[in-house]
């Protein structure tokens, strides 16, 4: 779908083994293209199959591990999906420590690029 020049398209976004964010519900993350650049933005889900098959520019993943990955799990998700630049979300305010974007940072391999903004 494209709208005012940018295309989306949506990711479902869930819970594999917490309840907060069923499947069922039909939530979603979003990629959205803005000038030939892919970005995905995961929104509360945790490290699932369909989060595996995004391909992007740049990722905005949630570590907060609560209600959505933890950080080593978002790491994981960002090593597989190989952005070339990776953003933490969700951390620092309900859950998440800057501790977590901390070690987020350190397990996300070389050559991807982690943004962080406390």
């Amino acid at each position: 779908m494209k709208f005012f020049g940018i295309k989306f398209e949506t990711v479902p976004a869930y819970n594999i083994e917490k309840q907060y964010h069923p499947i069922e519900n039909g939530w979603v993350g979003y990629i959205l293209e803005i000038n030939d650049i892919h970005y995905y933005i995961a929104g509360d889900t945790d490290l699932t199959p369909d989060a595996k098959r995004v391909t992007c520019d740049v990722a905005f993943v949630p570590i907060g591990g609560r209600f959505t990955m933890n950080a080593k799990e978002a790491a994981s998700l960002v090593n597989t999906i190989e952005p070339q630049i990776a953003i933490p979300i969700h951390y620092g305010d309900i859950v998440g420590t800057h501790e977590d974007a901390e070690l987020f940072k350190k397990l996300v391999k070389e050559g991807i690029k982690v943004e962080m903004y406390f």
